[in-house]
């Protein structure tokens, strides 16, 4: 993420940055004691919004962030929200697993793309049972 904020003359402050994510709710998956990704989002009216969902470099461009859906897919199911958005960079390669998996660009200001998935009653149901072996943890306000 310093990179993102680095390309584009943005202050990176560290502490602010823990200060922000950190009061959100969160997963973390390990596995062995080793995070391999988090993701950190806030339920808004009938939406959920991910504010971050980062994995470490060795597991990026594999089942990974799939996991991640599946799970966000369960919480809407449970919280009944009809929409997942994301804001992701312009150049984040991300942003074509975000289109793979259905979500739409919806707008772009400042270098982010602004993204939502419209969820249908086929897309809820899936979820965290699948990410075995992977542990997931959540977190709320951790400082």
């Amino acid at each position: 993420m310093l990179s993102y904020y680095v390309s584009r003359g943005e202050d990176w402050n560290e502490q602010k940055i823990r200060e922000h994510f950190l009061a959100q709710d969160g997963i973390v998956i390990a596995k062995s004691g080793q995070v391999l990704g988090f993701s950190f989002y806030e339920l808004k009216e009938k939406c959920i919004h991910i504010h971050t969902l980062q994995i470490a470099s060795p597991y990026q461009n594999r089942t990974l962030g799939g996991r991640f859906f599946k799970w966000y897919r369960e919480l809407a199911s449970k919280t009944s929200s009809e929409v997942i958005t994301c804001g992701v960079y312009e150049s984040n390669a991300a942003r074509y697993m975000y289109e793979r998996i259905g979500f739409k660009e919806i707008g772009l200001v400042n270098g982010v793309v602004k993204m939502a998935l419209t969820l249908t009653s086929t897309d809820l149901g899936l979820g965290a049972r699948d990410l075995s072996p992977a542990v997931n943890v959540m977190l709320k306000g951790l400082g």
